[in-house]
């Protein structure tokens, strides 16, 4: 009997120990602890040691709260049935206009149970891929909302809720203008008549370079100068053109005959010609030159598209990455190869997990351009992080939600 006991108890022992042996061998990883104790990020949180549902609480300044209930207001906890929180201070919520016949005092209700995310007319999104246009869900790599109404990026723009179009039309000080002719090429000098001085439009509320009021849906501060972002660009304090340089680790250099490989301005690598050999040409006539550049034979507009080995695409949503376009809403390029940078990121050159794997997307972590940061306290916008409690994202633009407001992707003073 003593032996069967013995043997029973090493049978148990053994189970234990393979169990343990197998869980590492199948690269089982320990949960994160919370105040001592494991839990489950997933569809758990930790609020200054405490740890709670992420479906039914909330953590407001290291304090936890039921969200079906109360809310936070810059680090204040609420009751939102009877309280909202208005500019970062808590306020009543307006009288509801009561009936004009008496009717019976309704029963209470319960709240109906929170989602996991966000829905747009109903149907569940991911805010990080697609948007929400009045009820309708649309990529937010290939078209925008205006108003109300989806417009493809490719070919449109939105100026003041007036959907455009960007290949013919531009945006200034929010009306829709044409696009200046392109200059014509000249063969020979001639006179030219000098231009008759143009008024300035009256300048707009809004911020300002160098002292100047200026547009941040159209033009750039540089160090004090404006400028346009559909021809020009901002390298470490100088302005210069899109058309024909670049920047390079705060270089600006000649794109036409340089690129910036890791940083460094190189020599662009000589075109391979045809193997075969040709009888010279004969002289021909020189033709008319032709208004503008073209790209694999078509015209282009450089000022709003680019020419990628052939392909023509637009500035604003696209990029080339050793002869492929790539979109710059989800897509990046890292020494000529295109890669996800929502969960991955460029380190010198090399493609690999966003810092490590530690920012992969989460219910309540997330990855802003190889930034980890917390959804329950920061988001993300363009690339840089920003703070929900007192800061806003509005297209691409970091501004306070205290005392601005963001009206169809124009930052202005909230009524």
């Amino acid at each position: 009997m003593k032996t069967f006991a013995s043997r029973l108890v090493i049978g148990l022992f053994g189970a234990v120990v393979l169990f343990v042996l197998s869980s590492s061998a199948f690269g089982l990883k320990p949960f994160p602890r919370c105040g001592g104790t494991p839990y489950d990020p997933d569809w758990e949180g930790c609020c200054d040691g405490t740890i709670y549902g992420l479906d039914t609480e909330g953590c407001c300044d290291g304090t936890t709260y039921t969200v079906a209930t109360h809310g936070c207001c810059n680090g204040i906890i609420y009751n939102s049935v009877t309280r909202m929180c208005v500019n970062g201070e808590v306020q009543n919520l307006p009288p509801r206009p009561r009936p004009a016949t008496a009717t019976p005092k309704p029963t209470a209700t319960p709240r109906p149970a929170p989602t996991l995310g966000p829905s747009c007319g109903g149907t569940p999104y991911n805010t990080y891929v697609e948007g929400c246009c009045d009820g309708t869900i649309y990529s937010l790599a290939t078209a925008g909302c205006c108003d109300g109404t989806t417009y493809q990026l490719a070919a449109n723009g939105c100026c003041n809720g007036i959907i455009y179009n960007a290949v013919t039309r531009m945006c200034v000080n929010g009306e829709v203008q044409k696009l200046p002719p392109r200059p014509r090429p000249q063969l020979r000098a001639t006179a030219t008549a000098k231009p008759t001085a143009t008024p300035k439009p009256a300048p707009t509320p809004g911020p300002s370079c160098g002292g100047t009021p200026y547009n941040p849906a159209v033009e750039g501060c540089c160090d004090g100068t404006i400028y346009s972002l559909a021809t020009a660009g901002c390298c470490d304090g100088t302005t210069y053109k899109l058309a024909t340089q670049g920047c390079c680790d705060g270089v600006i250099y000649n794109a036409v005959t340089r690129m910036c490989v890791n940083g460094e301005v190189q020599k662009l690598p000589p075109r391979a010609r045809p193997a075969t050999a040709t009888p010279k040409p004969t002289a021909t006539p020189t033709a008319t030159p032709i208004p503008g550049p073209s790209c694999g034979g078509t015209p282009y507009n450089p000022d709003v598209e680019g020419c990628c080995d052939g392909t023509i695409y637009r500035l604003a949503t696209a990029g080339c990455c050793d002869g492929t376009t790539y979109k710059l809403a989800t897509q990046g390029c890292c020494d000529g190869t295109i890669y996800n940078r929502l969960t991955r990121c460029c380190s010198d050159g090399r493609v690999e997990g966003c810092l490590d794997d530690r920012c992969v997307e989460t219910a309540t972590q997330g990855c802003c351009r190889g930034t980890p940061y917390r959804k329950l306290t920061d988001g993300c916008c363009a690339g840089t992080t920003y703070k929900l409690a007192a800061n806003g994202c509005c297209d691409g633009i970091i501004y306070n939600s205290m005392t601005r407001c963001c009206n169809d992707g124009t930052i202005v003073k909230c009524p």
